[in-house]
Parts: C-alpha cells; sequence; structure tokens
C-alpha cells in the first residue's frame, strides 16, 4: 500500500470523515486529494495526523508495499526537502527521525541523514556534528545529476554546510545555467537560494558580495507565487541599502516587509524578524517593538 491508501485505510478502520479526520491539522479538501494521490502531505503533517489519529508510527511506515516502498520513500524524501525545511518543526523532526530509523524502507538512510542536517541547521548546532557526517551531507547533492527542483530546494537548504565563498560560486554558476528560466517553480528556486545568500552576507559583513543576486532577484518578475521571496527580497535589498545609506526611506520599507509577514498570516516571520531591526539598524528591543505595531 501507499501512503495515501494506507491513511484512507486507517481512517476507514477508525470510521471517520475526512474531516473528522483531518481535524485542524490540514483542511478536509487538502486531504481529500492527498486521499487521491493529488497532493503531497508534508512529513510533519503526516505525524502530526498520525498521532492526532492515535496511529502508530512504526506500524504504519512498516505497512508499505515492499513494491511501493522506493517510490513511497522518494516521494517522502521529496517532501521533506521541498515543505519541512521552514515549516516543520524541530520536534516533528526528531518524532520522523525516530519512526523512520525504526521502518523497514529499504533506502532510509538518506533520509535520515537528511533529517540530521535539518535538525541542527533548526538548532544552530552545525558544527556539533562531526565533520564525516558533513560530508556525507554535503555530498547529498552529487547523488542527484539532475539539475532539478529537487537538488535546486536541497542546495537552498543546505547552505549551512558550505563556506559561504564556496556556496556563492556554485549559486552563480546555477543561476548562470538558470537566470533566463519562466517556469515560475524554479523562479521560486532560485530567489530562495538568493534571499539565503542575503541573509547570510549581511550576518557576515560581506555586503560587496550582494549586488549581482539583488540584480538577478530582480529581474525575475513579481508574480503571485513568489510573493513570499519577494517580500523577503524587500526586506534584505533595503536593509542593504540603509548599510551604505542609513536614509529613513530605506528602513520605512524594511519595517514594512517584516509587517506585510504578519499581515499576511505569517507571524511567526514577523515576530522572528524583530531582531534584525536592533542587530543591523540600531534599534532598542522597545523600538523595533514600536516600530512593527
Amino acid at each position: 500500500m501507499t501512503i495515501a491508501e494506507l491513511l484512507k485505510n486507517e481512517r476507514l478502520k477508525q470510521k471517520k470523515t475526512q474531516a473528522e479526520w483531518a481535524g485542524d491539522i490540514i483542511s478536509q479538501s487538502y486531504y481529500a486529494r492527498v486521499e487521491k494521490g493529488k497532493n503531497h502531505i508534508s512529513a510533519d503533517d503526516l505525524i502530526a495526523l498520525l498521532n492526532y489519529n492515535q496511529v502508530n508510527l512504526s506500524s504504519f511506515f512498516n505497512q508499505l508495499n515492499p513494491a511501493a516502498n522506493e517510490k513511497e520513500e522518494k516521494m517522502l524524501f521529496n517532501n521533506i526537502i521541498v515543505h519541512d525545511h521552514y515549516n516543520g518543526s524541530i520536534k516533528g523532526k526528531q518524532e520522523l527521525k525516530k519512526t523512520i530509523s525504526q521502518s523497514n524502507l529499504p533506502n532510509k538512510k538518506n533520509i535520515l541523514l537528511y533529517l540530521d542536517a535539518l535538525i541542527a541547521d533548526g538548532e544552530h548546532n552545525i558544527e556539533d556534528l562531526d565533520e564525516q557526517k558533513r560530508r556525507k551531507i554535503r555530498e547529498m547533492l552529487l547523488d542527484i545529476p539532475d539539475l532539478n527542483k529537487e537538488k535546486l530546494t536541497l542546495f537552498t537548504n543546505l547552505i549551512g554546510f558550505y563556506d559561504l565563498d564556496d556556496y556563492i560560486l556554485m549559486a552563480q554558476k546555477i543561476i548562470e545555467k538558470l537566470t533566463d528560466t519562466a517556469d515560475v517553480e524554479i523562479q521560486d528556486k532560485l530567489l530562495a537560494i538568493i534571499i539565503n545568500i542575503l541573509s547570510n552576507c549581511i550576518a557576515s559583513g560581506k555586503f560587496t558580495q550582494t549586488k549581482y543576486f539583488i540584480q538577478v532577484a530582480d529581474s525575475i518578475p513579481t508574480r503571485p507565487e513568489l510573493f513570499f521571496d519577494k517580500n523577503f527580497l524587500l526586506l534584505f535589498e533595503n536593509l542593504i541599502n540603509y548599510h551604505y545609506d542609513p536614509q529613513k526611506k530605506y528602513l520605512n520599507k524594511v519595517i514594512c516587509a517584516i509587517k506585510n509577514f504578519t499581515y499576511l498570516g505569517l507571524p511567526y516571520y514577523g515576530h522572528g524578524l524583530e531582531w534584525m531591526l536592533q542587530e543591523y539598524v540600531g534599534l532598542t528591543k522597545e523600538e523595533a517593538k514600536k516600530a512593527l505595531r
């Protein structure tokens, strides 16, 4: 059985409707498409659904049809890469790691290795991983031969495992190959890479290395699907402008970008970015809070 089939089977065992099964974790309409195999479910949401409905996690994963294991394992790995880097909780990743390690998925080492990377990155303790494991994590990119969306997302998420200058050189080569793409999903991946680079350059004081990436990002047309990325670009571009020329107009745009996240239902980012006003603009904690009201 596949993950979608198993979810439906477990739901029917408990004689629950899709709405009852999904609870407040995901919408009933989205979940209905998950059961049909038309929507992906993030690893964090899958764990939450199984726990909410009191389904044993190890038992669930061990019911996967061996013939479907490779496909399902790849789908799960892709879901973790695409959905769970920013959205999944550290606790959820740790629980998933424990479950996967006890499962009979035949090639689970890559999922476990990537979860180690996400957990270390999320807890800001990459340096605590031994060098052999960090090298293996970096080599994960080499296991994906084509420059596809999966590899681009993996490259985005693993920035903390590379020297920043090396990462910048690799990013430039990727951008040169894909800069003329009209595929909005590829554009999203490129913007995510650029946003990570801008964030790390600001944190490292390497402002002179940001110009090329800002120009590339500005050349990508703004579309509704790219709003999240473009709002981060608005934030970082004006933070960089303010560094060189501390005018109020740049500060106002930084504040506007941070507020946008809260206004549009992403308060985690809105409140989480408050520290930037203190660190890079020089506001006190009270001044930063007041500016974002």
